[in-house]
């Protein structure tokens, strides 16, 4: 395998812990909102605690601040990848090797091989092999 190959691997492997960064900060969000709905005190612009420590309603709009600017910086790395890949694939002439490659990284969840392998119809072996050369000529096509 080149060094193309290489740095495609690496840029699919980037965007596939992509989906799962989103997915976990989405996860985190719905659990600090589900604390937020629970939370009776009302925040206001004067401490609720009294006292100088912030309280934890307070400390949960924080996080739910941070978690969100996380959230979109995240989410609008995926999506340019996402997009970049995407215009690749939609020119690769195989619609087999496009398929795989679709199927184990644009789709979330991402599919694991034995899904692939049922999908398709085809061998672990043998998709192993289109994956192999897919990964090749999306290369070319990406000038990686």
């Amino acid at each position: 395998m080149d060094d193309r190959a290489r740095e495609l691997k690496r840029r699919l492997r980037r965007m596939w812990h992509l989906y799962e960064v989103v997915a976990s900060l989405e996860e985190q969000r719905d659990q600090i909102m589900a604390m937020a709905t629970r939370a009776t005190t009302v925040m206001t612009a004067t401490r609720v605690s009294g006292t100088r420590n912030r309280s934890r309603v307070e400390d949960g709009a924080v996080r739910m601040l941070e978690l969100a600017e996380r959230l979109d910086a995240s989410r609008a790395e995926l999506v340019n990848e996402a997009e970049t890949l995407q215009d690749a694939l939609d020119r690769m002439e195989d619609m087999e090797e496009r398929r795989l490659l679709e199927l184990r990284y644009m789709v979330n969840p991402h599919k694991t091989w034995r899904q692939i392998n049922r999908a398709m119809h085809i061998s672990e072996r043998t998709s192993f092999y289109i994956h192999d050369r897919a990964v090749m000529h999306l290369a070319d096509l990406l000038k990686c």
